[in-house]
């Protein structure tokens, strides 16, 4: 029993990531801006994954009580299909592929159990099934509201005219690939989001949900099987064929065993390098924005460095003008004082000239007065 949980859920894993990776790859290019991180839509994903995987078990669990006999064999295999397509849809490595393959998928699940087909496979449990997924349909155009905050008309117009051009035509639950007319829908501008690189922490978060989600639903899936195997093989009129079936079910077991090995390896493998490119698109992602930065600190080191220069020149230019101004002040001050001084100096000669003709007048005069006196004595 542990070695078909454990078959079962190598089975998924690698499937599940080969068809997310040839999606990833194709839509490497198309990004062009990053509104909505990976890990944010991938959450929402997985949210609906768990809650209509759990509500599928729940609904299917509820109608084989109702003693329908003749359709059991028919909705146990519809609640295996079921939810390994929800798993497949839901669980691509790039969410917002599996984005818009999810809401696809409701388009087609509510047409198919409409249709004739889904009707007379499913009989009384077709009803109960049908508001199941109209409830599925009806989460997406809010999830993208809530997502983008834009109006989700045109979007579910698109993918509604594709699941109408591409419906389920068969009881298997085999669909088209959306990668072709997702590829249109990324590249449209009125998109609101555009998934990017996701963070190395991002991709371990993301990782680990998965395994969650497959170690809660491999198990059930393989015990389901068995019950169908068992159910078709008690149904069986001929011996032969209940041993034909057993020999072929022992190969095919044998063979899964056999390739065990290769799909660990390749799972290994395929997360490793994974992991490696994250790793270098978060190495380049900080060498980018690291020489951004430096290139700005070197823009704005010389802007700087002018605004400098030209300071200390208006500086230089100001103290220049200052002192030419003192200088002038203090020629104009010593000219002056000179002027000034000359004046007083030519004043007190005059004044000093005059005195001495005045002493030499009266010196004069009282010489002839004496002389005069002395002729009269």
């Amino acid at each position: 029993m542990t070695r078909c949980v454990l078959i079962s859920f190598l089975i998924l894993a690698s499937s599940v990531t080969i068809e997310g990776q040839i999606g990833h790859r194709f839509f490497d290019k198309k990004r062009k801006k990053v509104e909505v991180p990976n890990y944010t839509l991938f959450l929402n994903l997985h949210d609906l994954a768990l809650e209509y995987s759990t509500k599928i078990e729940s609904s299917v669990d509820s109608l084989l009580l109702t003693g329908q006999m003749d359709y059991n064999n028919n909705i146990f295999d519809f609640r295996i299909r079921a939810i390994q397509t929800l798993q497949h849809v839901l669980y691509k490595s790039d969410p917002l592929i599996a984005y818009f393959d999810g809401w696809v998928y409701g388009f087609q699940m509510v047409e198919y159990l409409e249709s004739p087909l889904g009707t007379k496979y499913l009989g009384p449990f077709q009803p109960s099934l049908l508001v199941l997924f109209m409830d599925f349909l009806a989460e997406w155009p809010e999830l993208h509201t809530n997502l983008t905050g834009e109006n989700p008309d045109d979007m579910k117009t698109n993918i509604q005219v594709f699941a109408l051009d591409f419906p389920i035509n068969d009881n298997y639950l085999n669909r088209t690939s959306i990668i072709d007319a997702a590829a249109q829908w990324v590249g449209e501008a009125n998109i609101g989001f555009k998934s990017g690189v996701s963070t190395l922490t991002d991709a371990i978060r993301n990782m680990s949900d998965r395994l969650n989600y497959y170690t809660e639903f491999s198990p059930k899936l393989t015990q389901w099987y068995i019950e169908q195997s068992v159910r078709s093989m008690l149904g069986t009129d001929s011996s032969s064929q209940y041993i034909e079936r057993t020999v072929s079910s022992l190969e095919r077991l044998s063979f899964r065993v056999d390739s065990m090995d290769q799909l660990i390896y390749a799972s290994t493998d395929t997360i490793l390098t994974d992991l490696n490119r994250q790793r270098w698109e978060t190495l380049r992602f900080l060498s980018s924005e690291r020489k951004a930065i430096l290139e700005q600190m070197g823009s704005e080191r010389a802007i700087v460095i002018e605004q400098l220069i030209q300071q200390r020149m208006a500086l230089e230019s100001l103290i220049r003008e200052e002192r030419q101004a003192s200088f002038d002040q203090i020629q104009s001050i010593v000219e002056d004082t000179t002027d000034y001084s000359f004046d007083r100096v030519d004043d007190m000669i005059d004044r000093l000239f005059f005195r001495v003709l005045i002493l030499i007048a009266i010196i004069a005069v009282g010489l002839v007065l004496a002389v005069v006196a002395y002729k009269k004595m």
